[in-house]
């Protein structure tokens, strides 16, 4: 990451485990919740219950592409790693999320392309 006004390196993500192909920036702070929420076990009193943790508050998110066929969506608020999705296509070339952030959409070195979309969105 770096900072545009000084042109100096903030930090490194090791993202991918070969080649990074692309990045894009993403502001939606209405992406699906299996994007965005964690849910957990609260031990309250001794009974495990269920809840969902709203973790990222500026809906500022990263997705990345790499050689290693992996595309990979982050968090900008802490630069976490939400998703990790696996893909059959090999070296992917590039990646980008559709303005509602219902899909991911990815080209690859295979001359095919890839949508995905949250479990609860149906194509």
């Amino acid at each position: 990451m770096w900072d545009i006004r000084s042109l100096k390196a903030l930090c490194t993500i090791p993202a991918h485990k070969s080649n990074v192909s692309d990045v894009r920036f993403h502001r939606a702070a209405d992406l699906p919740p299996s994007l965005t929420s964690e849910t957990m076990d609260v031990d309250t009193n001794g009974q495990k219950e269920s809840s969902t943790a709203e973790r990222y508050k500026d809906g500022l998110y990263l997705v990345s592409s790499g050689f290693d066929g992996f595309i990979k969506l982050w968090s900008a608020d802490d630069w976490q790693l939400q998703r990790s999705i696996p893909t059959d296509a090999g070296k992917i070339m590039s990646v980008d999320i559709s303005r509602d952030a219902k899909y991911i959409a990815s080209g690859s070195y295979n001359r095919s392309y890839q949508l995905f979309a949250p479990e609860e969105t149906a194509i």
